[in-house]
C-alpha cells in the first residue's frame, strides 16, 4: 500500500467532516424532540451513536490500516531485523495450551510482529480476552479478563515442565484466582498444590523473599523453578515487575519464554482522529511502545545466555 502523509490526513479529515455532520444532525434532533416530546430526547444520543459508528467505521478502518503502514512498520523495520508485521495475532491455542491465563469465551488477538532485536528472534502481538455471562434473569455482562501484551522468545535452558510467574497484580492468573473456572482447584486442604486442567502445579517459595513478596510462582517440577530462576533472572523479573507495576507474568514453558503483559493497552493503535497528524510527535509515541519491547529484551538478555 502506497501510503503519504498527505493521503493519510486527508483520510482523517474526511472522518472529522462525516462525523461533524452526524453530530449536528443529532443536535438538531434533539432540539426538535424539546418541542415536541422532550421524554424521547435519549433518541437523539442513540441516534448519534449509531450514526458515528455505521458511517465512519469503514474509513476509520482504513485509516488505522494506513496508519500502521505508515508509522507503525517504518518504525520497527528502523528497530528491528527481519521484520514481519500482519494484522493476524498469535493463535488461541498456542495462548490456551500455556495454562498461564483463564480464557473466558471471547477471544482476539492482532497487531502480529515477528523480528530479531539483537540477535533474539522473538513475536508478540496484542490480545484479549473477555468473559461473557448470562444471570437467571437473562441479563448479560461481561469482564475483560485480558487486554494487553504476549511476547514468545526461546529460552536457553532447557527443561521439562511448565513454571508460571505471576505478577502481584496481573489479574488474570488462571493458578490462583480461577474466574470462576471449574477447571481450577486446590487439592483438598493443602492451598500450595493446584490442579488445572488436569495437570498438577505446587507453589513455591524462591530463597528471595522480595521476589516472593512481588511474584507467585507455580511449577509441575519443583526442580525446573529453581533450575531457571537462579539469583540473577530473579532481579532481572524483578525489574521488570516494578516496570509494569506487577502487571506481568512469565511462562517457562517446552523451552520457550512467554510474557504477557496484563496492562489493558493496545499497543500501535492510532490517537484521536480529532486532532491533526503530527508526524514527529506520531513518530516519537510509536518509538515508546516499541522500547517497551526493547527494553524488556534488554534488561533479560543482559545475562548473555538467557535467549537462543
Amino acid at each position: 500500500m502506497n501510503v503519504t502523509l498527505e493521503k493519510l490526513e486527508n483520510l482523517r479529515q474526511s472522518i472529522c467532516t462525516k462525523f461533524l455532520i452526524i453530530t449536528l444532525f443529532a443536535i438538531g434532533i434533539a432540539v426538535a424532540l424539546i418541542f415536541i416530546m422532550p421524554i424521547f430526547i435519549p433518541i437523539a444520543f442513540v441516534f448519534w451513536v449509531m450514526a458515528s459508528l455505521i458511517f465512519t467505521a469503514s474509513d476509520k478502518q482504513k485509516y488505522s490500516l494506513m496508519y500502521k503502514n505508515y508509522f507503525v512498520t517504518r518504525s520497527l523495520n528502523r528497530i528491528f531485523e527481519d521484520v514481519q508485521y500482519n494484522k493476524r495475532g498469535i493463535k488461541k491455542d498456542v495462548i490456551e495450551s500455556t495454562n498461564m491465563i483463564n480464557m473466558g469465551n471471547h477471544f482476539e488477538s492482532n497487531d502480529y510482529v515477528e523480528a530479531k532485536y539483537k540477535g533474539v528472534n522473538f513475536c508478540q502481538s496484542d490480545v484479549e480476552v473477555e468473559k461473557e455471562t448470562v444471570d437467571s434473569d437473562g441479563n448479560s455482562s461481561t469482564i475483560t479478563l485480558f487486554q494487553g501484551r504476549w511476547l514468545i522468545f526461546n529460552f536457553n535452558k532447557e527443561f521439562k515442565s511448565n513454571v508460571q510467574v505471576s505478577g502481584k497484580w496481573f489479574g488474570n492468573d488462571s493458578l490462583y484466582v480461577g474466574y470462576g473456572d471449574k477447571k481450577y482447584k486446590t487439592i483438598g486442604d493443602n492451598s500450595s498444590i493446584v490442579e488445572y486442567k488436569n495437570m498438577r502445579y505446587s507453589k513455591v517459595k524462591m530463597e528471595s523473599e522480595a521476589f516472593n513478596k512481588m511474584f507467585r510462582v507455580y511449577t509441575q517440577i519443583e526442580h525446573d523453578a529453581f533450575y531457571i530462576l537462579t539469583p540473577q533472572i530473579m532481579e532481572k523479573l524483578l525489574n521488570l515487575a516494578n516496570l509494569y507495576k506487577g502487571m506481568i507474568k512469565f511462562g517457562f514453558i517446552d523451552n520457550k519464554l512467554h510474557v504477557a503483559i496484563n496492562d489493558g493497552r493496545d499497543a500501535f493503535e492510532p490517537a484521536s482522529f480529532l486532532k491533526k497528524i503530527d508526524e514527529k510527535k506520531v513518530f516519537e509515541r510509536v518509538d515508546r511502545q516499541i522500547k517497551e519491547i526493547t527494553s524488556l529484551i534488554d534488561e533479560l538478555n543482559s545475562s548473555n545466555d538467557l535467549f537462543k
